[in-house]
């Protein structure tokens, strides 16, 4: 896509040569307005990490729970077995 600069506009804006729109060109980004939002963002991804993680360490410990009653149960089968 090419673009034909309008020198006789101070406000920025460029003719797009393909479709003949006048579009408003970004000369830069105010990185001071954009870090309270991205602050924002982080803040409740970490909120919805932290609920994961606390789930994943909740369902991992009742596995372990259920590994915990089947080892026991082999072992009374064994101790069952063993005694007969």
């Amino acid at each position: 896509m090419e673009y034909e600069w309008d020198t006789n506009n101070t406000e920025n804006w460029y003719i797009d040569n393909v479709t003949g729109e006048k579009k408003l060109y970004a000369t830069g980004l105010d990185y001071g307005a954009l870090t309270p939002i991205l602050t924002e963002a982080i803040k409740e991804l970490k909120v919805e990490k932290d609920s994961e993680i606390a789930s994943l360490k909740k369902e991992n410990a009742d596995l372990q729970n259920q590994i915990n009653n089947l080892q026991a149960q082999i072992a009374a089968i064994k101790n069952q077995m063993s005694v007969k």
